[in-house]
């Protein structure tokens, strides 16, 4: 992908993120002019935000261009360009800005200009984006994958540029509350995306690995805007790894235990309802197991599996903060048929046993979809699993 760089501004435009209160009007008491006081700069950071990303790119994603530009053959950006982000993020700093995104972009900024000077020894900037990274790293847990993908990558640069810095081992330490998650929850590792690959948070550690490189046997993925390939293991989707660290303290209670079949019993689920959900109560009591084909959802879980019907997919967030602890959905559009069977089988092999593991169950689906005589090898793709 090639980044569309903005052309770079003339640093003195920092003055003017700044918007002067009235303090400096005169004041007035027994009818004489008293000294006027200076101007107080209020500083907007909303708009040094917006400047700063406006210098990057231009119609597309932040963190995507981020990340090309931190690959290994990316070219220097130019002095003018990398001293305008190291200022703005500097004022974004001083006044205030303390988000995982402000720290990850300052430790970019200082990067981009270890790379002028071409010394390649661990001094000021570098060991400065070492400590941004580290400050962002607790805000960073509750980051979605876009920019803990660049937190990634650039760890990965830092340590490819100066392997004395260590900055991966010290970013994974910090990460030790989602490794702990992940262990109660039986996951091999945390996956976020990166060009040709992902990187993993696995044994304490984060490492890249590419496409096509044996992966562990169960993954939990942190999607950023890249769309995966299929990969030959059983995943889920979190939306943070704060989201995991939630999922993986929940107790998974029987799935037969309390059935809701929250759809239209006489509508196009119907042979779902009466294979699986004659006897189920369809207000929404604390479901172990839910069919979601309908708006108006209010319930709670104790820990529970929801499936949703085709076009659903966007309720799979609110269902796991409504105490679900996971979620099976589509993530586009399949025929009303196809996706009909697949539940139903996938009902069956839910239900069949005692304590079943939702991904293994998945991906056992996906599996049969795919042979012939299966619901669709097309559509076995969009079939996922948020959650655990």
């Amino acid at each position: 992908m090639t980044a569309d760089l903005a052309p770079g501004g003339d640093a003195a435009e920092l003055h003017g993120q700044c918007i002067f209160t009235g303090a400096g009007e005169p004041s007035r008491a027994g009818g004489t002019d008293a000294f006027p006081t200076a101007p107080v700069p209020v500083v907007d950071l909303g708009r040094l935000r917006e400047t700063l990303r406006s210098r990057l790119v231009r119609n597309t994603d932040l963190y995507t261009v981020l990340v090309s530009r931190l690959a290994a053959d990316a070219p220097v950006l130019p002095v003018a360009l990398v001293d305008e982000l190291v200022a703005l993020t500097a004022a974004i700093l001083q006044h205030g800005g303390d988000t995982p995104g402000d720290r990850v972009l300052a430790a970019f900024a200082l990067y981009q200009r270890s790379r002028l000077g071409g010394s390649g020894a661990w001094d000021d900037d570098p060991r400065a984006a070492d400590r941004h990274l580290l400050a962002a790293a607790d805000g960073l847990t509750a980051s979605t994958g876009g920019l803990l993908a660049v937190a990634f990558a650039l760890a990965g640069a830092l340590d490819d540029r100066y392997p004395d810095g260590a900055v991966r081992a010290h970013l994974a330490g910090r990460f030790a509350p989602v490794q702990k998650a992940l262990d109660a929850a039986g996951v091999q590792a945390l996956a976020v995306p990166r060009p040709g690959g992902l990187t993993l948070l696995a044994e304490g550690r984060l490492h890249p690995v590419a496409f096509g490189t044996p992966l562990p046997r169960r993954l939990v993925v942190v999607p950023d805007r890249r769309p995966l390939p299929a990969l030959p293991t059983l995943l889920s989707y979190a939306t943070t790894p704060a989201q995991l660290i939630d999922l993986a303290g929940r107790a998974r209670p029987a799935l037969g235990s309390c059935p809701v079949f929250h759809a239209d019993p006489a509508g196009p689920a119907a042979a779902l309802h009466d294979a699986f959900y004659r006897a189920a109560p369809r207000a929404p009591t604390s479901p172990t197991l839910l069919y979601l084909g309908a708006d108006g959802f209010t319930g709670r879980s104790p820990g529970g599996l929801a499936v949703l019907a085709p076009g659903r997919d966007p309720f799979a967030d609110d269902l796991l903060d409504a105490g679900f602890t996971g979620v099976i959905g589509w993530r586009r559009p399949v025929p009303g048929p196809v996706a009909l069977a697949a539940t139903v089988v996938l009902h069956r092999e839910l239900l069949a046993d005692a304590d079943p593991e939702p991904a293994v169950v998945l991906r056992r689906i996906q599996s049969w979809m795919r042979v012939p005589g299966g619901a669709s090898a097309e559509a076995a793709g969009a079939l996922v699993l948020h959650g655990l």
